[in-house]
């Protein structure tokens, strides 16, 4: 089952569409006031999409066309200029990044320095030594950065740079604790003075394999209309 509905998505409905992510969607004016970007910094295997999903899902006024903004992406793709221009200009978009992480270019650096300073900083923080265990679980990824060594000092870069921008970091279990997610979800209304959903929308129970499909099938062909947000790339159940 998890087999067919990977290859499905893989194929038919990409997590990389128009409705969900830039690129390769162009950033678009949404209903209501401009508000600043959300930049969420994190590194890989650390909850960067249960927080994305965590604020999309509480905060509509994040609910952007398409959903978030993927800014290693940005950087690499041939309409760069036209998607920073347009995601600056309209404002009110989730900005993820694993820069430095692996992306350490000059001409990178002054795209993510000019896109922080237009943001509010959320970010997640997984003891170094699970976030390198997960990474080495995943071919792709070990093989993107060669050895252990290489991650640990992809780690390491990421937390130097970031730190001195004092994000609001929440603890990877922390995220994962539905107990604690009302919270979060008060303090990041707080940070970025935009009021949540009357009732919480916690991550989804993996439990209900189904289900959290059924979301991300939503999300995919829905995007900013979705009734629940899942922007998860694998169907996997891991």
């Amino acid at each position: 089952m998890t087999n067919l509905f990977n290859a499905i998505g893989n194929r038919w409905l990409r997590h990389n569409n128009p409705r969900t992510l830039c690129p390769p969607g162009m950033p678009e004016a949404g209903k209501g006031p401009k508000r600043p970007l959300i930049m969420v910094p994190t590194l890989m295997r650390s909850g960067t999409h249960i927080l994305i999903d965590l604020i999309l899902n509480n905060f509509p006024a994040y609910q952007g066309k398409p959903l978030y903004v993927d800014l290693d992406l940005v950087m690499r793709h041939p309409q760069r200029e036209e998607m920073l221009a347009a995601m600056m200009e309209v404002g009110g978009f989730v900005v993820k990044t694993h820069y430095p992480q692996l992306i350490v270019k000059e001409p990178d650096l002054e795209v993510v320095q000019q896109v922080a300073d237009q943001s509010i900083i959320i970010s997640t923080r997984r003891d170094s030594d699970l976030v390198l265990k997960s990474m080495m679980r995943f071919p792709e990824l070990s093989k993107r950065f060669g050895d252990e060594a290489t991650i640990v000092a992809g780690i390491e870069r990421f937390y130097e740079f970031w730190q001195s921008r004092n994000p609001t970091v929440f603890p990877f279990e922390q995220l994962l604790e539905n107990a604690e997610v009302p919270n979060i979800v008060q303090e990041i209304a707080s940070v970025i003075d935009c009021p949540a959903r009357s009732k919480v929308v916690t991550p989804p129970d993996k439990a209900s394999y189904l289900r959290v499909c059924a979301v991300k099938v939503m999300t995919r062909v829905l995007g900013h209309k979705s009734p629940v947000i899942n922007t998860t790339i694998q169907f996997a159940r891991k």
